[in-house]
């Protein structure tokens, strides 16, 4: 590996590795609240939460290969194949388009899967935030009515 190319994957992990924490995290921590309420897996709850990402993966390391949807499609005769490379390759544009919603999720659930494995963040508070909306709401209702008095 090169300096830029560490230079690259520093950044990289700079700036999706935040939300790629707390998004694994929280879900880590809902996988092993389901497992104690269900009475099973943790590991097995989220085996089946790993289909996705890896699709999105898989989809766009086709789209950004550097090769056109022609040249894949070349490699094979079967109908059924072209239509799962070309349905790859759409779902690889429209994950490139959403790379910064994309590239945390396909991080975050495998950050989740080695917090799972190792038990980390099972007794987790909720804490509901107090921004936003919610917080609008609670604002609103505490405070008084204006009077119109001109």
């Amino acid at each position: 590996m090169t300096i830029f190319e560490g230079a690259v994957l520093a950044l990289f992990l700079a700036i999706f590795g935040p939300l790629a924490f707390l998004y694994g995290r929280s879900l880590a921590h809902h996988v092993h609240a389901q497992a104690r309420r269900d009475g099973g897996s943790a590991l097995r709850i989220m085996a089946a939460k790993l289909l996705l990402p890896a699709l999105v993966a898989l989809s766009l390391t086709l789209r950004f290969s550097g090769s056109e949807l022609d040249e894949w499609l070349a490699w094979t005769a079967s109908g059924t194949l072209c239509a799962a490379i070309s349905a790859l390759w759409l779902m690889g544009s429209i994950a490139g388009i959403l790379f910064f919603a994309a590239i945390p999720f396909v991080l975050g659930r495998c950050f989740a899967l080695i917090a799972v494995a190792f038990g980390w963040f099972q007794h987790l508070e909720h804490q509901p935030s107090r921004s936003g909306a919610a917080g609008f709401r609670e604002r609103a209702a505490r405070a008084e009515p204006e009077d119109d008095e001109g």
